[in-house]
C-alpha cells in the first residue's frame, strides 16, 4: 500500500502561521511566500520550499514522515547586518519549534530542526541571500 505524502499546503499554512506569530521575525523580514515571491516583492522577503519527503513506516500502518524545508531570505541592503539579524531571529523562531495542524486527526507535529545553513552572500543583481534547511517530522497515524 502506498501512503501519500502529506500534502504541502498543510505544513506551509502552519509555517506561515508560526512566522507571523513571531513580532521580532516579522519586523525584520514583513513577507513570506511558499515556493515564490510575488512579482515585485519588497525586499526583505523570504521564500521556503520543499525540498524533499521522505517517510519512515512504523509498525501498525503509522508513519513519520521528514519533510525538508529551506527558507531563504532576500535583501537588498548595502550590508549584511539586516540579514543576519533575520537569520538569527528565524532560528529563534523555528529552531525546535512546534507547528499547529488545521488537520490534526491524520497528523500530529514532532519537531522541526535546523539542518543547515548557507551564510549570507551577496547574490546575483546586487541582492543578499541566506538559506536555511530544516527537517520538520510529522507523525501520521494509521488510516
Amino acid at each position: 500500500m502506498v501512503i501519500a505524502a502529506i500534502d504541502p499546503i498543510l505544513w506551509s499554512e502552519a509555517i506561515i502561521t508560526k512566522w507571523d506569530a513571531s513580532a521580532a521575525l516579522v519586523a525584520i523580514v514583513p513577507d513570506v511566500w511558499f515556493d515564490h515571491a510575488e512579482q515585485g516583492a519588497t525586499f526583505p522577503y523570504c521564500v521556503f520550499h520543499e525540498i524533499d519527503v521522505v517517510p519512515d513506516h512504523i509498525f501498525g500502518g503509522a508513519s513519520v514522515e521528514n519533510v525538508r524545508v529551506q527558507f531563504s531570505i532576500f535583501d537588498d541592503d548595502g550590508s549584511h547586518a539586516l540579514i543576519s539579524s533575520a537569520v538569527a531571529q528565524l532560528y529563534l523562531a523555528f529552531d525546535s519549534a512546534t507547528l499547529s495542524l488545521s488537520d490534526a486527526t491524520r497528523y500530529t507535529h514532532m519537531e522541526m530542526q535546523r539542518l543547515s545553513e548557507r551564510p549570507p552572500r551577496w547574490a546575483a543583481e546586487n541582492v543578499w541571500q541566506a538559506d536555511i534547511d530544516y527537517r520538520v517530522r510529522f507523525f501520521r497515524t494509521a488510516s
